[in-house]
């Protein structure tokens, strides 16, 4: 839901913006469809099992737009072996991040000035000042869910209720969520008591 978020976010401050939801597509479709919005930015969310397609992304779209960028947590915990590929890596957050790049892009400004960011310069790796975190979340629209493909997952969703049924009872199910979600130990000290099952 990141990338809806950021993309929620650029619209509402009448940025336009393309999303190509991998997920379900095939590839060659994916990349189509990115070629034919002739994006200026191209951003790519890495997460810890997407390592080698988002540095293969980027190899691929090198020269279908003017900045490469990288974001995500992988992204985020090792922003120079991202910029070997890419032009920026956006480090944390990526609402607040993401407009001010794509504004400085639109106003041919240098990068220096966008905060939570890391990029290259004359071959140096440069890391601006790290961006606080978004204080009123209310300030942030709801995800842009209508640029995914909801059918492909709901159909996933409904695939795997019917191949993995429900517990044998509701409250079964209730609290084995609960027990995977609660950290027991994340009450220490907080005068209140640990979760117990």
């Amino acid at each position: 839901m990141g990338l809806g978020y950021i993309a929620a976010y650029l619209k509402s401050h009448g940025v336009s913006v393309e999303l190509v939801d991998c997920t379900f597509a095939d590839e060659k479709e994916a990349v189509e469809r990115v070629r034919r919005s002739r994006p200026r930015i191209i951003g790519v969310q890495v997460m810890f099992s997407m390592k080698e397609k988002a540095l293969e992304f980027a190899r691929v779209f090198r020269n279908d737009c003017e900045v490469l960028v990288a974001g995500g947590p992988l992204a985020t915990s090792d922003p120079e072996e991202f910029l070997s590929s890419f032009d920026v890596v956006v480090i944390g957050e990526g609402e607040q991040t993401m407009l001010e790049l794509v504004q400085a892009i639109q106003k041919g400004e240098g990068l220096a000035n966008v905060s939570g960011i890391a990029f290259k310069e004359k071959g140096e790796v440069r890391f601006t000042p790290s961006r606080d975190f978004i204080e009123n979340l209310d300030s942030v629209p709801f995800p842009s869910r209508e640029m995914f493909d909801n059918p492909g997952y709901k159909d996933t969703t409904a695939r795997a209720l019917v191949t993995q049924p429900l517990r044998s009872s509701p409250q079964e199910a209730v609290r084995s969520s609960a027990i995977s979600a609660a950290d027991p130990y994340s009450a220490t000290g907080s005068g209140q008591e640990p979760l117990r099952t």
